[in-house]
């Protein structure tokens, strides 16, 4: 067991060199050695704070660029000691999202020329961990550690390295979870229900998840770690909604599948420069593969409505059915993201019972991801062989 771990670091180790090498290779072959571009800040976003260390930031023109660029602004003033809170999309809610930011800010030990490399390689120690902990839980299973590798498939795990997206993390953490729950690991568990809760609204499930299974099954050591691993979450969403202005935009509740719906009757690609009828049909097949992962969470949960796993999976089901903010189901970029917790979840049943067909959704959504790394590597060729 002990080799095997090893061998599941090492893969870690060696997914963080590949995950810089391609940063390195799209910063240096599109972007002119401007390594701000990987935050995709656009020309129609919130703005830049008129400080030095946004002074060479590298702007998409025509571009309402991607949610990296707030977290960057965020990761260089997490506890809001300044009003660089104007440049950031609802930021109440993005504040509340402060894991990578001030992961980042340590990292750099709170100095501003470094911040950004430290934001750099927060993303990619979370993107190592999501390898370990995947390959740690399949060998766990008595499967090969080479399956951790398959954590470079999740949904939006590739959108960290590439636009400094959050959600790579949380679904490293969603594993993290699932694992140490098998092992019986109390303060690793701890650990990454903390962690969990500070990166992103929805990993709150997790702790709820948890707290629930162990109530049900009356584990009282579960049920305390559950409640104590909520607390630094609850007191930093305290202390943002108190110190930051209120944001009306970032109301998320409206009808059940509104923003599914119109999407559906009337998907709007403006945001497609090619290839329309096959992107028109990668996201239609994307959207069943999400429906067909809640049909599946709520097979899961009746089949055992007592494992956290199961409780978490129905949990980020009905985040995605309840909770419509507008533009989510524009793209799969989007909402492959989001969802991307619940389809680790199905998938990871495949180690413990052999059931691949849980792992479906997951492979039927994936690929329409992938293809803005795909856009990005043809340019990298088209380039090189200019």
């Amino acid at each position: 067991m002990k080799s095997r771990c090893k061998v599941c670091a090492l893969y870690a180790i060696l997914a963080a060199l590949l995950g810089l090498a391609w940063q390195t290779t799209l910063v240096h072959t599109l972007y002119g050695g401007n390594w701000t571009a990987l935050f995709y800040h656009g020309d129609q976003g919130g703005g830049l704070p008129n400080e030095p260390a946004f002074a060479n930031t590298y702007v998409f023109p025509n571009d309402f660029g991607f949610d990296g660029q707030y977290y960057r602004i965020i990761a260089h003033d997490p506890f809001r000691k300044s009003d660089s809170f104007r440049y950031i999309e609802s930021p109440t809610m993005r504040y509340r999202r402060i894991l990578i930011p001030v992961v980042a800010y340590a990292l750099a030990l709170g100095r501003q020329p470094y911040i950004d490399a430290g934001f750099i390689a927060a993303i990619l120690l979370f993107h190592a961990l999501g390898v370990f902990w995947l390959g740690r839980y399949a060998v766990l299973f008595g499967r090969s550690p080479a399956w951790g590798w398959a954590f470079l498939l999740v949904p939006g795990s590739l959108a960290g390295l590439e636009r400094g997206a959050i959600d790579a993390p949380l679904a490293a953490l969603t594993i993290g979870f699932a694992l140490y729950l098998n092992e019986g690991a109390r303060c690793r568990l701890f650990l990454v229900l903390v962690l969990a809760g500070l990166c992103r609204e929805t990993g709150i499930y997790l702790i709820v998840a948890c707290a629930a299974s162990a109530l049900l099954k009356r584990n009282w050591p579960r049920l305390a770690i559950s409640f104590a691993s909520v607390l630094p979450a609850l007191a930093w969403y305290a202390y943002i909604h108190f110190t930051t202005p209120a944001d009306p935009s970032a109301n998320l509740l409206r009808m059940a599948l509104t923003d599914l719906a119109s999407n559906l009757l009337h998907h709007n690609l403006s945001y497609v420069k090619s290839g329309v009828i096959f992107l028109e049909l990668t996201y239609y097949v994307s959207v069943a593969g999400v429906i067909l992962a809640w049909f599946m969470s709520i097979e899961f949960f009746f089949e055992d409505w007592t494992r956290a796993e199961a409780i978490a999976a129905l949990a980020f089901t009905l985040t995605g059915i309840l909770l419509q903010p507008a533009g989510l189901w524009v793209q799969p970029y989007h909402f492959g993201r989001v969802l991307a917790p619940l389809l680790v979840l199905l998938a990871l049943e495949f180690f413990r019972t052999g059931n691949w067909r849980r792992a479906i959704p997951a492979c039927i959504v994936t690929p329409a991801l992938l293809q803005v790394s795909l856009a990005s590597a043809l340019r990298v060729v088209k380039h090189l062989r200019a």
